[in-house]
C-alpha cells in the first residue's frame, strides 16, 4: 500500500476511535455491560477470522508455555480489558475518556521500563508528571455532586488504559513467534469466547431483552464498534507500523482524545470546560515529551 494510502488509513481509524467513545458511552446507556463487551468482541473476532481467511494465513497452534501466554493475553487484553472499558464509560464521560486514554503513550512507556528494566531519562520524567497533571485537572475540576460516581468512573478508564499496555506487551511477545494477524485474532477470539461464556452463566432474560430491542440503528452501532474500531482498527495501526515504524505511527494516537472531545460535544452534548482544553493540552505535550528518545529530547 502506497504510503500516503497508510497516513489516510491511519488517520480515519483515529477518529473511529474517538467516535468509538461516543458510541460506547450511548450503548451503555440502554445494554447490560456484560452484553456490550460480548457483542463487540463477537463482532471484532468474526471479522479478524474472515481477514485471515481472506490474506490466507493459517491459525497459530501453539503448545505449552505459548499456550498459556496465549491464553493470558486474551484473558487480559480483551475480556479484562472490554470490562474495564465499558465499565468505566457508565461511569464518566466520551470527553473524560478520551483525555485520560490520552496517557497511552505515556503508560506504555512506564509499563515497558517496568516489564524490560529499561530507564527512563530526565525529560521523559517530566513530560509523564505533565501528562499525569494534566488528566488530574480534567478529573478533578467537577462539581461535588458529580466527583463520586464520575471520578471512579475516570479511574476505570485510566485502568483499562494501564491493562491495554500490560496486554500490548504480551501481544508484542506473541508476535516473535506467530505473524501478528493470526495472533491478533487467536487472541480477540478466544476472549470473546471467555467473554460470551461469562455472559451465558451471569445473565438473565433482564439483561437479555434490551439487545433484542435495539432498532436497525443500535445495531449498527454495536457492530461499527466491534468491526471498525477493534477488528479493523487494530489491523491498521499494525500495518502503519510496518509502513511508518513505532515513533511516526505513534504520533496519529494524538489525534484520538482530539476526536473523541469533538465527537462528545457532537453527539452526546457534553460539556466542555477551559480545564478540559487545557487538561488536554497539558497531556499531549508531556505525553509527546515523555515518548522522545533520550538523544531526540536532550
Amino acid at each position: 500500500m502506497p504510503e500516503r494510502s497508510v497516513h489516510l488509513a491511519l488517520f480515519v481509524t483515529m477518529a473511529v476511535w474517538g467516535l468509538n467513545l461516543s458510541v460506547v458511552r450511548w450503548l451503555t446507556g440502554s445494554l447490560d455491560l456484560w452484553v456490550i463487551a460480548a457483542s463487540r468482541m463477537l463482532f471484532a473476532a468474526a471479522t479478524l477470522l474472515l481477514l485471515l481467511r481472506v490474506r490466507r494465513e493459517v491459525w497459530p497452534v501453539w503448545r505449552g508455555r505459548e499456550l498459556l501466554l496465549g491464553l493470558g493475553v486474551a484473558f487480559v487484553f480483551v475480556y479484562f480489558q472490554q470490562v474495564l472499558f465499558v465499565a468505566g464509560l457508565q461511569r464518566t464521560t466520551a470527553t473524560n475518556a478520551a483525555i485520560i486514554m490520552a496517557l497511552s503513550p505515556v503508560v506504555s512507556l512506564l509499563t515497558e521500563a517496568a516489564l524490560f528494566r529499561r530507564g527512563i531519562h530526565g525529560r521523559q520524567v517530566q513530560g509523564t508528571l505533565a501528562a499525569l497533571v494534566g488528566v488530574l485537572m480534567v478529573v478533578l475540576h467537577r462539581p461535588g455532586a458529580e466527583l463520586g460516581e464520575a471520578a471512579w468512573g475516570d479511574l476505570i478508564i485510566f485502568l483499562s488504559t494501564v491493562n491495554y499496555a500490560i496486554g500490548g506487551s504480551g501481544i508484542q511477545k506473541l508476535a516473535r513467534i506467530n505473524p501478528i494477524l493470526p495472533t491478533n485474532t487467536f487472541v480477540h477470539t478466544v476472549g470473546a469466547i471467555m467473554l460470551v461464556v461469562h455472559l451465558l452463566f451471569a445473565a438473565g432474560p433482564a439483561e437479555y431483552a434490551p439487545l433484542w430491542a435495539l432498532d436497525a440503528w443500535g445495531w449498527f452501532l454495536l457492530a461499527m464498534s466491534g468491526i471498525l474500531a477493534t477488528a479493523l482498527g487494530s489491523y491498521v495501526w499494525v500495518m502503519g507500523i510496518a509502513a511508518l515504524g513505532v515513533g511516526r505511527n505513534g504520533t496519529y494516537l494524538y489525534w484520538v482524545p482530539i476526536f473523541g472531545m469533538i465527537f462528545g460535544v457532537a453527539f452526546l452534548n457534553e460539556p466542555v470546560t477551559p480545564w478540559h482544553i487545557a487538561g488536554l493540552l497539558l497531556v499531549l505535550w508531556g505525553s509527546k515529551r515523555a515518548i522522545q528518545p533520550a538523544r531526540a529530547a536532550e
